[in-house]
């Protein structure tokens, strides 16, 4: 009997050692797993949820709407310096419809000052009679935002994104003011500052752009900025600044442009 009983304690003496050894065993593995895993699965699920609310965010020129792959935060009228005037920022603005003011605003005489942006639509040869009837109408924008989009990107000269990993918001034509004046233009003036070159920003304009207010200017009054199509420039003579790959480039069509939201 005693020696059962010594038996016994050995048995169950062996028994626990072999489970609180199997214990600390597991316990090693599970901390060795989560230090190894976890940092990993914390940047997936950072990711995952930064890339839930994100907001990716771009401006329709020519559109008083985004469209239905987006919302629209606001909408406005396109802006820029005169050309009458030699100073001025350089980039379009899309100046909401409604502004508002600081309660103390600033009344200043001398400003930087800032106009509207207004269809040319002299350098296209090929066009619908609809969008002829724009010519001189104030150019709309919306500014957008894209739901669980990272980035947004204006790809000029295509008229489709690069592949299906991007999502297309919209295409158009590339626009941006005119490299140069001709007599005959009606808004010519012989030695104002409409004549020396006035460098803008290129924009995106949606190929079914409308007009702001559906009001056209006076054929007198030019105040502000007209936008202008954009061509390929073409040359074979070295030197001259054009593209000199024509084709695929033509001298012939509007660039096309696309923006693309991944």
């Amino acid at each position: 009997l005693t020696l059962m009983h010594q038996g016994f304690g050995f048995c169950q003496f062996s028994l626990v050692t072999f489970f609180s050894i199997l214990l600390l065993l597991l316990i090693e593995i599970w901390s060795f797993w989560y230090l190894l895993y976890f940092p990993v699965w914390t940047k997936l699920l950072v990711k995952s949820q930064s890339h839930t609310q994100a907001w990716a965010t771009y401006t329709r020129w020519g559109k008083k709407s985004c469209p239905s792959t987006s919302s629209m935060i606001y909408s406005g009228q396109m802006a820029s310096p005169d050309l009458l005037s030699a100073g001025g920022g350089t980039n379009y603005l899309c100046l909401p419809t409604q502004p508002s003011y600081h309660s103390n605003s600033i009344e200043a005489n001398r400003c930087s000052y800032i106009g509207r942006v207004w269809y040319s639509l002299e350098s296209v040869r090929q066009q619908t009679r609809e969008q002829t009837t724009l010519r001189y109408h104030t150019v709309p924008c919306t500014v957008c935002e894209t739901e669980k989009q990272l980035a947004s990107l204006m790809i000029p000269a295509m008229s489709q994104c690069p592949n299906s990993d991007w999502t297309l918001e919209y295409s158009g034509y590339l626009m941006s003011s005119p490299t140069h004046y001709h007599p005959s233009d009606p808004y010519h003036k012989p030695g104002s500052p409409r004549n020396k070159n006035f460098r803008t920003n290129y924009v995106c304009v949606d190929e079914n752009y409308e007009s702001y207010d559906n009001i056209a200017s006076s054929a007198k009054s030019f105040s502000g900025s007209p936008l202008y199509f954009v061509q390929a420039e073409c040359r074979q003579t070295s030197g001259s600044g054009s593209l000199q790959r024509c084709p695929p480039f033509s001298t012939k069509k509007a660039l096309a442009c696309v923006v693309c939201s991944k």
